[in-house]
């Protein structure tokens, strides 16, 4: 069982190897929608996510410049060294394990069906928004059963 940390910080490594690619073939239209639906999705926050995109530009061809002021993190690195060398396909099913109850299943379902993932994303989104409801909720004083 993996840490929650951990996906975040795969959630970060993932955006900033594969650029705009990474969320495109989540299925989002942006970074910050990105970092939205991953952030609530597992429980963090969408800055996490993006600062572990940046914690990791360094280290990729692509035009941000990250955090180059300062060694990586020890966690990040052993993170790093674990899954820099993922391919898109096998990194983003790597994702979207981590949003998807039984993921590996309705893969098969979807590809027996010849659906496409807007079911997948949109069962992210729902969970997003659904720890985003909670976690709202508690900071505002009200107790949820």
């Amino acid at each position: 069982m993996m840490k929650n940390r951990d996906k975040l910080i795969l959630c970060g490594l993932f955006l900033s190897k594969f650029d705009k690619l990474a969320y495109q073939t989540l299925g989002f239209s942006s970074f910050l929608e990105a970092y939205n639906v991953l952030g609530y999705a597992l429980s963090g926050k969408p800055i996490n996510i993006k600062n572990y995109r940046d914690e990791f530009d360094p280290y990729f061809d692509n035009h941000r410049k990250g955090r180059h002021k300062r060694e990586m993190r020890e966690y990040c690195r052993i993170i790093y060294n674990q899954y820099k060398d993922l391919n898109l396909e096998s990194f983003s099913q790597l994702i979207s394990s981590f949003l998807i109850s039984n993921y590996e299943l309705r893969i098969k379902i979807n590809s027996f069906l010849e659906l496409d993932n807007e079911p997948l994303k949109r069962l992210a989104t729902g969970k997003a928004a659904e720890n985003y409801f909670i976690e709202h909720y508690k900071n505002h004083g009200a107790v949820l059963d």
